[in-house]
């Protein structure tokens, strides 16, 4: 029951933080919801493809900051994790689809 008690002042504390305005503990929630519009909408319109390529682009930075504070707080770079985990799964599903177009283009190349 401790760990549950622990995880909960450590959630209590992130929300705390997000209402002060720390960056260290903004920043990895943004990138998750940014990650969740990734997974439902795909590469559908330019300005988010760009915003999800800079989120992307600036995962490892939000990691090295999650990690200097995981002693004092777990749960940044839990949810960094996450958000990192779903947008690897939709560029991995968006480039077999681009592979399987490929490989359409060059059957029909043959012809």
């Amino acid at each position: 029951m401790s760990y549950f008690e622990n995880l909960s002042s450590q959630f209590d504390r992130l929300i705390s933080s997000i209402k002060e305005g720390k960056m260290i503990y903004i920043l990895p929630p943004v990138s998750l919801l940014l990650s969740f519009l990734f997974i439902f909408t795909g590469f559908t319109s330019l300005f988010m493809s760009i915003i999800y390529m800079i989120n992307i682009s600036f995962f490892a930075f939000i990691v090295r900051d999650s990690y200097s504070v995981r002693k004092e707080n777990i749960l940044p770079l839990s949810i960094i994790c996450i958000s990192i985990i779903l947008s690897a799964i939709q560029v991995i599903i968006t480039l077999d689809a681009l592979a399987q177009l490929a490989q359409l283009g060059e059957m029909f190349s043959d012809f």
